[in-house]
């Protein structure tokens, strides 16, 4: 899997932290941005993991920019921007 691997028996993944070099160590699984532009989105989405759950929640709110944050215990948080568009479906 490129995406995901283990390194000295830690998990590690693509998402290289630019402050270290390293992958992010960071407390989100996954972090969804919803825009107009998608590179837009990614680019914020994938700055948001970088900076864990704490940093991204206050920056996103602050510029009110609707996302959807999943950290390590798999608990989701909506910022209250994305509360709006949200709904939960059962698909199972």
């Amino acid at each position: 899997d490129y995406r995901r691997w283990q390194h000295n028996g830690r998990s590690a993944h693509h998402i290289i932290d630019p402050r270290t070099g390293c992958p992010a160590d960071t407390d989100l699984l996954t972090v969804t941005v919803l825009l107009r532009s998608a590179a837009q989105a990614e680019g914020i989405a994938t700055a948001m993991l970088v900076q864990g759950q704490e940093a991204s929640t206050a920056w996103l709110e602050q510029r009110n920019i609707p996302a959807v944050l999943v950290n390590q215990a798999q608990t989701i948080y909506l910022t209250p921007a994305m509360a709006p568009a949200w709904q939960q479906k059962d698909i199972y």
